[in-house]
């Protein structure tokens, strides 16, 4: 017995059998409707911003097999009892299985940490996601001329030195804001290296060293450079992947070297790759 959808090949393994029985290819498919789960847990947000990537939950099997053939079946997210705050959620609630899939525009209105979501549609099992924190919207600092060891984006005193820093998993949610001094600043030293925009955030730079109230891209020039003496970067920044809410401002982007010698994007937007 298989518990696993898939398409699954059978091979004698025993020499003492007759040669001419060959391998045996089969297909498994999922068995019926039984329980809902999250595959794209909500991360943490701003208050009022769009959770990115969308919230998704799926139809599976008793087996945790995703029922693809499940379609137009309704499936509504809601807070569950524990909600710190009090919060609403707002977006689009239910929706609509798709190929055993159902995927969520959601924001909350209420800052507070260990929230969860529960989903449901009135038959199957239903599921509780990971917990997650609802925050203010956040500016984090990039300065590469901060001196300060504990560097940690929270101030212009403490800035990180490097754009990947506030670009690292974890520290730049939907509804935050990166701000960035002037100066050269370099995705990587490899060839795919690259700064890889996010949804909900916003990176403006033109600010001066030190910091200052409006940026100037004009008078403060803020580079992103992907030259790298020999190893040019093929794309220095990359926003494919991203929705209308990734945005770049105020920025020079230069020595991006798109020459294809890696995988077949490697060939186009040296600037930029969307």
């Amino acid at each position: 017995i298989l518990d696993k959808a898939g398409t699954y090949t059978l091979v004698p393994s025993d020499p003492s059998l007759d040669q001419a029985i060959s391998a045996v290819s089969f297909t498994v498919g999922p068995a019926s409707p039984s329980q809902l789960a999250f595959i794209q847990q909500p991360t943490n947000v701003a208050i009022n911003y769009g959770i990115e990537p969308s919230v998704t939950v799926v139809v599976e099997d008793a087996f945790d097999n995703v029922v693809t053939t499940n379609n137009g079946d309704s499936v509504s997210l809601f807070i569950n009892s524990a909600n710190p705050a009090n919060a609403t959620l707002n977006g689009s609630v239910t929706a609509t299985v798709n190929s055993g899939l159902a995927m969520f525009s959601i924001s909350l209105d209420k800052t507070g940490q260990n929230y969860t979501l529960g989903a449901l549609d009135g038959s199957l099992t239903p599921a509780t996601s990971a917990s997650f924190t609802v925050s203010d919207p956040a500016i984090i600092y990039v300065d590469q001329s901060a001196s300060s060891i504990a560097s940690d984006g929270k101030t212009w005193t403490t800035a990180f030195t490097s754009l990947q820093d506030a670009l690292a998993p974890g520290v730049a949610i939907a509804g935050d804001t990166i701000e960035v001094a002037q100066g050269d600043y370099s995705p990587g030293t490899n060839t795919t290296d690259t700064f890889q925009l996010l949804d909900g955030v916003a990176i403006q730079g033109g600010y001066a060293t030190g910091g200052s109230p409006t940026p100037d891209p004009t008078a403060y020039v803020t580079i992103l450079d992907g030259t790298n003496g020999a190893n040019h970067n093929y794309h220095v920044v990359t926003g494919s992947g991203t929705d209308s809410t990734a945005m770049l401002e105020g920025f020079t982007i230069t020595g991006g070297h798109a020459d294809g010698s890696g995988d077949a994007d490697s060939a186009y937007g040296g600037g930029i790759i969307v």
